[in-house]
C-alpha cells in the first residue's frame, strides 16, 4: 500500500497516534488530526486494526520518532506478511540443524565404532599384554551403553565383544583360583560367574545373529567344563553333592549343543554331555531360574531322547527306557560321527574312553572302543603341550589295562599298564598339572599291585617293585594322600601293606578291613573278578604284614587258599 505524502503533509500523524486513537487513549488535538486524515483517505479505516495486529503477532519494535502514516502502512504490510528472505533464513536455519544433527550422531556412532575396534583386537590378540588389555577393554565396553545415537547392531557386536573378553578373563581366573576353596559354595567360584555374566549379555540375540549364537555356545560349553571340574573336586570330598554339579554340567552342555550351527563343536559338547551322564548327571538336583531345585532326571530326560531320536533316526530298534542304558545308547550313536579335526580327535578320544568305562560288563566291545580311542591318539601331532590331550590318551591306557586286568596274561597287562605310567610321567614333566599328577598315582599305584602279584609268581625282578613303591611313596607324601587317584580303601590297604613289609615295621600298614569286603563281594560275583582276587590273595599269603592281621586268615579260607 502507498500513498501521496503531500495530501497530508501539514498533519503530522505518526504510528503512535494511531494506535492511540485506535485505543481512545489520543488527546482532543491528535484525534483532530487523524480525523482529519481520515476524512481526506477513507481507505485507511483499517490502519488502527493493522497496528493492533502487527503489536500483537510481532516483536514489539519502537517506531523511528516522525515517520509518517505511509512508512507505517508499509511496516505493518510488510508484518503481516513473511518476505522471501524470512523463508530463506527459516530454511537455511533447519538445513544448518540438520546438518548439525546427522553430523553429531555420525560422530557418535564412529566414535562408538572406533571404541569397538580397539576392544576387539585386545580381545582378539595374543600375547603377554593380555591380562592388562583385556581389563582395559573390558572397561571400554562396560562403559559404551545404549544411546539414541546407537545402533542395535552396533548394541549387539557391543555385548559379543564384552562377552567375549569376560569369558577370557574367566580363563584366566581359571588357572589361579582354584574350585577347592569355593568347594562349599560353588555358585559363588568367580569364573562360574563369570560365565553367568557372559550368558546374559548374549542370550535372546542367537535367534537371528550367528555371532551371538557362537559366543553363548560357547559360554555354555565353558560353564558345562567348570561344573565338570567342580563335580571331579566335589567327587573326592566326604558327604558333597558332586552328582549336582555333573547335572549342571550336563544342562550347560546340551543347551548349547542345542544352540551351536557348528558342527566342529557337536563333538566337543557331545563329549561333555556323555561324561557328565555317565558321572551321574542324572541322579543330581538341577537348580531352576526361579532359585527351586528338580530332579535332574526329570529336567533332562525329555531333551535328551529328542537329541537321541536324532541320532537313530534311521534305526528301527527301540529307544530304551531305563536311564543308564540310555546314556550308553548315547555314548554308542556318538562314537558313529566323524572325525574331521583335531578338536573332533580329542572329543572323540574322550568318547570313546567313556563308554569303554560303561561296556565293561562285556570286555571285548569295551576294549574295542577303548583302542579305537588310542588309535586316534596316536595318529596325532604336535600335541604334547595340550594338557586335555595327555589326559584323555592316558585314561585310554590306563583304563585299558584296567579292562583286560584278570582277562589277559599278567605279563601282558604289566606292559599295558607300563606304557600308562610311562606316559603320564612323560606328561607331568612337561605340564604342571593336579590332575596329570592324580592319574600318574593312580596308574602306578596299580603297577605296583601287579608287580608284587609278578614278583610272586616268578616273571618280575623284586627291585622293579621296590622301584615302583618308591615312584609312588613320591608322588603320595610317603603314602599319605591318595586324593583324586580314583584308587579303592582295598588297594591302599594292600599297598601300606607291601610299605610295611619293605620298611620292617608292621605299624606301617592300615589293616585289611576293606579287602575282607572286597573278597566277599569279588568271590560271589563274575568268574573273571573270582580268578582276579584269588591270584592278588595268593600273592599276599605269605606277607608279614597280612600274616599279623585277625582278618587274613578269613580271607585265605573265602579264596580257598586256607
Amino acid at each position: 500500500m502507498s500513498h501521496d505524502t503531500s495530501d497530508y503533509q501539514d498533519c503530522p500523524v505518526t504510528t503512535i497516534d494511531l494506535a492511540l486513537y485506535a485505543e481512545g487513549l489520543l488527546d482532543a488535538a491528535g484525534c483532530q488530526r487523524v480525523e482529519r486524515l481520515l476524512n481526506l483517505h477513507p481507505e485507511l479505516q483499517s490502519v488502527c486494526a493493522v497496528e493492533s495486529e502487527a503489536a500483537e503477532n510481532l516483536p514489539f519494535q519502537a517506531p523511528t520518532p516522525g515517520w509518517s502514516v505511509t512508512q507505517s502502512l508499509i511496516v505493518a504490510d510488510s508484518a503481516r506478511v513473511p518476505s522471501r528472505r524470512n523463508w530463506v533464513s527459516i530454511a537455511a536455519v533447519t538445513l544448518l540443524l540438520t546438518a548439525v544433527v546427522v553430523a553429531w550422531r555420525e560422530t557418535e556412532a564412529g566414535a562408538f565404532d572406533a571404541a569397538l575396534a580397539l576392544s576387539e583386537q585386545a580381545v582378539h590378540a595374543t600375547g603377554a599384554r593380555i591380562p592388562v588389555d583385556l581389563l582395559r577393554s573390558r572397561q571400554t565396553l562396560e562403559r559404551l551403553q545404549k544411546s539414541f545415537w546407537v545402533s542395535d547392531q552396533q548394541m549387539r557386536r557391543r555385548n559379543q565383544l564384552l562377552a567375549e573378553a569376560i569369558l577370557a578373563q574367566a580363563g584366566m581366573e581359571l588357572k589361579h583360583v582354584m574350585p577347592m576353596e569355593y568347594i562349599d559354595r560353588p555358585d559363588q567360584y568367580p569364573p562360574l560367574d563369570l560365565c553367568r555374566q557372559a550368558v546374559s549379555l548374549v542370550r535372546g540375540a542367537e535367534g537371528d545373529d550367528p555371532l551371538s549364537r557362537q559366543v553363548l555356545a560357547d559360554a555354555l560349553r565353558f560353564t558345562s567344563e567348570i561344573h565338570g571340574r567342580f563335580a571331579v573336586v566335589q567327587r573326592y570330598a566326604q558327604n558333597r553333592p558332586y552328582c549336582d554339579q555333573f547335572a549342571q554340567s550336563a544342562a550347560a552342555a546340551l543347551e548349547a549343543y542345542e544352540v551351536t550351527a557348528d558342527d566342529r563343536q557337536k563333538l566337543a559338547l557331545l563329549n561333555l554331555l556323555f561324561r557328565a551322564l555317565h558321572k551321574g548327571a542324572l541322579s543330581g538336583q538341577l537348580r531352576m531360574s526361579d532359585g527351586q531345585s528338580q530332579p535332574a532326571e526329570a529336567v533332562l530326560m525329555p531333551k535328551l531322547r529328542v537329541l537321541l531320536q536324532g541320532f537313530v533316526a534311521d534305526s528301527t530298534e527301540p529307544i530304551p527306557t531305563d536311564a543308564q542304558q540310555f546314556v550308553t545308547e548315547i555314548g554308542l550313536a556318538a562314537i558313529r560321527f566323524p572325525v574331521d579335526c583335531f578338536a573332533d580327535r580329542l572329543a572323540m578320544m574322550g568318547i570313546c574312553n567313556t563308554l569303554g568305562m560303561r561296556l565293561r560288563a562285556t570286555p571285548q566291545q569295551a576294549a574295542l572302543v577303548l583302542q579305537q580311542g588310542i588309535v586316534l591318539a596316536e595318529q596325532a601331532t604336535e600335541v604334547e603341550q595340550d594338557l586335555n590331550f595327555q589326559l584323555t590318551y592316558g585314561r585310554l591306557l590306563g583304563n585299558l589295562a584296567d579292562n583286560v586286568s584278570g582277562i589277559v596274561p599278567v605279563v601282558e597287562e604289566l606292559q599295558i599298564r607300563e606304557r600308562a605310567v610311562g606316559h603320564f610321567r612323560s606328561a607331568v614333566r612337561r605340564i604342571v598339572s593336579e590332575e596329570l599328577q592324580a592319574e600318574l598315582c593312580w596308574v602306578t599305584a596299580r603297577q605296583l599291585l601287579l608287580s608284587y602279584v609278578a614278583a610272586r609268581q616268578g616273571l618280575l625282578e623284586e627291585s622293579r617293585v621296590a622301584e615302583y613303591l618308591g615312584a609312588l611313596k613320591q608322588i603320595t607324601a610317603e603314602l599319605q594322600s591318595f586324593e583324586g587317584a580314583q584308587l579303592n580303601e582295598k588297594e591302599i590297604e594292600l599297598i601300606r601293606a607291601i610299605h610295611a613289609d619293605h620298611a620292617g615295621d608292621l605299624s606301617q600298614g592300615w589293616g585289611l578291613k576293606k579287602t575282607a569286603q572286597w573278597v566277599q563281594t569279588a568271590m560271589s560275583g563274575s568268574n573273571t573278578e573270582t580268578t582276579r582276587c584269588r591270584v592278588f590273595i595268593e600273592a599276599f599269603r605269605e606277607s608279614p604284614y597280612c600274616r599279623s592281621q585277625a582278618e587274613f586268615s578269613e580271607i585265605l579260607r573265602a579264596v580257598g587258599l586256607e
